[in-house]
């Protein structure tokens, strides 16, 4: 599954334009997130395993700590687009320049 997932990305990134190269760039921890908690779903106390290597509150653990992990690298690998000035300047039109988050 991880190999037909980074195909597809490696795909979609070497037929794009350099937008979307970009956006694809920002959005991979959702991807990296989502395949991390499979395996530790997997190897959890949930998972098909008769005795889980990551059992009891272990797992519970792991994804908190995956967690912060992944929203810690959202945050970074946000960026401004257009569309985002366009809203902020919506919703404070007072100011000529939209406050920075």
């Amino acid at each position: 599954m991880v190999a037909s997932v980074a195909l597809f990305l490696g795909a979609l990134r070497a037929v794009g334009t350099a937008e979307a190269r970009r956006h694809l760039d920002a959005g991979i921890w959702l991807v990296a997130t989502l395949l991390a908690v499979l395996a530790v779903s997997y190897y959890g106390a949930f998972g098909p395993l008769a005795t889980p290597p990551l059992g009891g509150p272990y797992d519970l653990l792991v994804i908190i700590a995956l967690a912060l992990v992944s929203y810690g690298w959202a945050v970074r690998s946000g960026f401004r687009t257009e569309q985002l000035d366009r809203a902020l300047a919506e919703d404070f039109p007072s100011s000529s320049e939209p406050p920075r988050p």
